[in-house]
């Protein structure tokens, strides 16, 4: 694990507000720049985040959808639905090779697919999954992007499904004592496991952690549950150690992982053995 300036510090920074030292292996090769509504941003408070295959990032807040191109925003709202004051609360994607799709999820479980300057109605991603797994039809199943996610930490949902977007068909399917797996639409796996808080699941790669109070990280399969090492430079901090306020940000769509502890953001890599 190492300590590194990635695009994702954009959410970081925005969600929490936290002022972070951010530690590159040469800060010398990087440029640093701060973004608000002042200079780009359509408002501070950014939701969600994706790179998608073009290299654009696309960035969601409470009043619309931003493309960074490098050099400017661009804004992608949809009037019709603020105007109702209807908000955006995370992106969704398929991100396979050959095939990319991103959509936006409202706060009244309405999805629209972003194309490169507008957004349209569109459920379609929800045809990855099974039919008794559709929030059209079962509004206390919640698709998670990430973490952290302000919706579901108020609104508790019975059952948090975690898509492996990389994969048609691959996704997770967690209650506050189980896991089921699947692979190709078919169940595969399942687990008992007594999660304390779904909030601190994530997944990276096609592993599920869990972060646990003490820091300590869990890493569960469909077969069994290991309590896995920690490596890298997050051990030099003594609030690691010390039950310190360890934050995830876990971004799912893209596949990352980043720690916050003690104003230091790590970037977050699974070993081949499951260690991070």
């Amino acid at each position: 694990m190492h300590t590194i300036f990635t695009f994702l510090v954009f959410w970081i920074l925005f969600v929490t507000g936290v002022q972070a030292q951010i530690v590159p292996a040469n800060l010398h090769d990087y440029s640093i720049a701060h973004y608000t509504d002042e200079n780009g941003l359509s408002q501070n408070s950014i939701k969600s985040i994706y790179k998608c295959h073009n290299g654009f990032l696309w960035l969601l807040t409470e009043n619309g959808i931003l493309r960074y191109d490098g050099t400017k925003f661009n804004p992608i709202s949809d009037s019709t639905n603020m105007r109702r004051g209807i908000r955006y609360t995370s992106l969704h994607v398929i991100n396979r090779p050959g095939q990319e799709k991103i959509f936006a999820q409202s706060d009244n479980l309405q999805y629209l697919r972003i194309y490169h300057n507008y957004m349209v109605s569109d459920s379609t991603i929800e045809d990855d999954l099974p039919e008794k797994f559709s929030i059209r039809h079962f509004p206390d199943i919640y698709r998670t992007s990430g973490t952290p996610d302000s919706h579901y930490s108020f609104n508790i949902p019975r059952t948090l499904l975690i898509p492996v977007t990389e994969e048609e068909g691959s996704f997770y399917t967690i209650r506050s004592n189980s896991v089921d797996f699947y692979k190709n639409h078919q169940q595969y796996g399942h687990i008992n496991y007594a999660f304390t808080n779904l909030g601190r699941i994530f997944r990276l790669n096609n592993r599920l952690y869990y972060h646990r109070p003490d820091n300590s990280f869990d890493c569960v399969s469909e077969k069994r549950v290991n309590t896995i090492p920690v490596h890298g430079d997050i051990l030099s901090n003594p609030g690691f150690h010390n039950r310190g306020n360890l934050i995830v940000f876990w971004n799912n769509n893209n596949n990352q992982v980043f720690f916050s502890l003690d104003d230091v953001i790590y970037h977050v890599e699974a070993n081949s053995n499951g260690s991070l």
